[in-house]
């Protein structure tokens, strides 16, 4: 009796642990009752969809997991590790870029390390979160770098501009009139064009290969108007300029935190630059991005650097913004 109780038990040890009993119950992981085998690799490569298990269960992968193999359709979280301007590689998997992905289906969520701030080159990935938005000026070296402005432009040029830190002065040269606004420029006939250069360049002072078009009008008041003229403004340019490979757009001087300092009234006596100006040159700047470029917005300290209600600086004020200038276009 006891001889028998001991047969039975093994029996249903036996029936327990047998991997063939475990399928027949449609238990266990890879069982061909749904179990499955994850697979979770770090960095190995593309993976693909698992065979069937060798007892008729399948292999499935788990969704994307970051800094994980995920297959296919995977999504790479790149922490960095392409050049500021590659956008980080499509990894093939070997786990060095911060979780890889396979060519077939990884796609880079993160543009690598930001590197250096190159100010308006247009992005090549467009995840380098701390690159500037196109259209900005970008930091280059010209042999001439000419300035179209008005009287206002002349008072802070030649109040320091060409001799401040990182300024080569023999790669710089000032064309200004009074009263050259954008309605001027925009006339290709205007005998303005003709107008000699203050302290040439060097080299190429006939054919500056980049032109700086301080823009102003206190005439025109609608955006369609300063498009209209800063695109003639631009087309000229280049028509009188073949050499040129780039044009900054500017706009004068504005007061601290582009308010008026002025006469709110008078729009030739104010400090405030319109939305619709920034806007116009924005529009013309984005629809040649490879040539033209908007300056930074430059302000005064404060109210007392205008000259009474302004937009004319003191002689302080003039100096102080030769110094801001020279800084945003330095060892340009």
């Amino acid at each position: 009796m006891v001889e028998r109780r001991i047969r039975r038990f093994a029996a249903i040890l036996w029936l327990a642990l047998s991997p063939a009993a475990a399928s027949a119950c449609g238990s266990g992981a890879g069982s061909s009752g749904g179990g499955q085998i994850s697979d979770r690799s770090s960095g190995t490569g593309a993976t693909t969809p698992g065979a069937a298990s060798p007892d008729g269960g399948a292999e499935t992968n788990l969704p994307p997991v970051a800094g994980f193999d995920s297959g296919a359709v995977g999504i790479v979280v790149d922490a960095g590790g392409g050049s500021p301007t590659s956008g980080g590689t499509a990894n093939n998997g070997d786990g060095s870029d911060g979780g890889a992905g396979g060519k077939a289906g990884g796609t880079d969520a993160d543009a690598g390390s930001p590197g250096s701030m190159n100010v308006g080159v247009a992005p090549a990935d467009a995840g380098a979160a701390q690159e500037a938005a196109p259209g900005a000026v970008a930091p280059q070296t010209f042999v001439c770098s000419q300035v179209m402005g008005l009287m206002l432009t002349d008072q802070w040029y030649t109040a320091g501009f060409e001799t401040a830190p990182g300024i080569d002065n023999a790669r710089w040269q000032l064309k200004w009139m009074d009263h050259s606004y954008i309605d001027e420029w925009a006339n290709p006939n205007s005998t303005f064009w003709g107008i000699v250069p203050t302290s040439p360049c060097a080299q190429d002072s006939s054919s500056p290969d980049r032109v700086l078009l301080v823009a102003l009008s206190w005439t025109l008041v609608t955006l369609a108007d300063w498009e209209t003229n800063v695109q003639k403004d631009v087309d000229n340019i280049k028509a009188k300029y073949p050499n040129v490979k780039q044009i900054v757009l500017m706009t004068i001087v504005r007061g601290p935190g582009n308010v008026s300092c002025g006469n709110t009234t008078v729009v030739a006596e104010n400090t405030l630059i319109p939305a619709y100006v920034d806007q116009a040159l924005a529009a013309v700047a984005a629809a040649s991005p490879d040539l033209v470029k908007v300056a930074p917005k430059l302000e005064a300290n404060s109210c007392a650097d205008f000259m009474g209600t302004g937009p004319h600086l003191t002689a302080a004020g003039d100096a102080e913004m030769a110094q801001k200038m020279a800084a945003a276009f330095a060892n340009q």
